[in-house]
């Protein structure tokens, strides 16, 4: 990373997205739960001046990861609690960018 230089917004989310990808195929699922929580809890926040269209997207995208980690870690209750509302979440989401909805509910 460059000294003196910030990252935009899109580009920690994308390093914590993968970071949360690394952690879960390292079996440090627990760091994957706790990243894409304080993520999602301080969205809103972190994303408050972005275009809306931006905003969409990159929401669709955390509430997309969040059910991708809540798949691999079904024994975190505090998170699978919460899987229904992030597919709420990326559905709304998905639709509002007229992107097909890609997920089914098993």
């Amino acid at each position: 990373l460059v000294n003196n230089k910030p990252l935009l917004i899109e580009t920690v989310l994308q390093l914590i997205v993968g970071y949360s990808g690394l952690c879960l195929k390292n079996n440090q699922g627990p760091v994957a739960v706790k990243l894409i929580t304080q993520v999602i809890d301080n969205m809103s926040l972190s994303l408050r001046d972005l275009h809306p269209g931006h905003r969409t997207v990159l929401e669709a995208y955390l509430y997309d990861t969040a059910l991708s980690i809540c798949y691999y870690m079904p024994q975190d209750i505090g998170l699978t609690d919460r899987s229904e509302a992030f597919f709420q979440q990326a559905s709304e989401r998905y639709l509002r960018l007229n992107h097909t909805n890609r997920y089914c509910k098993c």
